[in-house]
């Protein structure tokens, strides 16, 4: 679980997000949504203290992230930044890289650590890709070895930004799936997504962020009924026979 309590940070002098409250529970799939430059990535980058916070306070699993040393955060969350793993490293070698925090220095990785990257990659549909480059994949097939990565790791909290992008559509929805059973198995996932409609269909909670702060924040039912996101994104959204479409206003 990661508890956010009236966070504010950004670059320099400049404050992107101020004021943030919002609770990533376990067992739950939390989307962040908003119009571009809300703030989003920069509360991500400040959670996994890419970015010092400005004021605020957050903790990771009850413990307060300022006390916790990187090793030990990096057990506790995984982060995947916006975009897909390039290069010529291979699917097996990038998903052993989960197991950094776990290996003693220098980084020989035991026969555990090559055990929990096998089942990653099976369990993400890569065997017959493990020895390919990343370079060589086609996105979702790179956002899979990402996600492998993820599971890899063995964190209880994930945080996701953009995942789905540059993905076509059936890649997002088993993207969207994968996040689900991520959270459906006990971690707390917390993913910025620009798709409203799937954010509504696949979330647990919706978090919409509108100038650097938290305009809403709730279920998804609830956040269309609210009239926010209407309000937010300038568009009509409507539930129609449990399905979300959004239209332009």
């Amino acid at each position: 679980m990661i508890e956010i309590k009236k966070l504010s940070s950004g670059y320099r002098n400049d404050e992107i997000i101020k004021d943030i409250d919002l609770t990533i529970n376990d067992g739950s799939l939390t989307v962040l949504i908003g119009p571009n430059g809300s703030g989003k990535s920069t509360l991500l980058k400040t959670l996994c203290a890419q970015i010092k916070p400005a004021k605020g306070d957050i903790f990771i699993d009850g413990s307060d992230i300022r006390q916790i040393k990187p090793v030990q955060r990096a057990k506790m969350m995984s982060y995947l930044p916006q975009g897909t793993p390039l290069g010529e490293t291979t699917v097996e070698r990038y998903v052993l890289y989960g197991r950094y925090p776990y290996s003693a220095w220098p980084k020989n990785y035991s026969k555990e650590d090559r055990i929990m990257a096998a089942k990653a990659i099976e369990r993400f549909g890569l065997t017959e890709l493990s020895a390919k480059p990343l370079s060589c994949l086609s996105g979702g097939e790179r956002q899979k070895a990402a996600l492998a990565l993820a599971f890899c790791q063995n964190s209880k909290n994930v945080l996701m930004d953009e995942p789905a992008s540059f993905l076509d559509i059936s890649a997002q929805f088993e993207l969207m799936n994968l996040l689900r059973s991520f959270a459906d198995e006990g971690k707390a996932v917390c993913a910025v997504l620009h798709d409203i409609p799937m954010a509504l269909g696949f979330a647990d909670s919706i978090a919409v962020m509108e100038k650097g702060r938290i305009a809403f924040f709730g279920a998804p039912q609830d956040a269309v009924q609210s009239g926010v996101i209407d309000k937010v994104f300038s568009v009509k959204v409507e539930c129609i026979e449990g399905h979300f479409i959004c239209r332009p206003k």
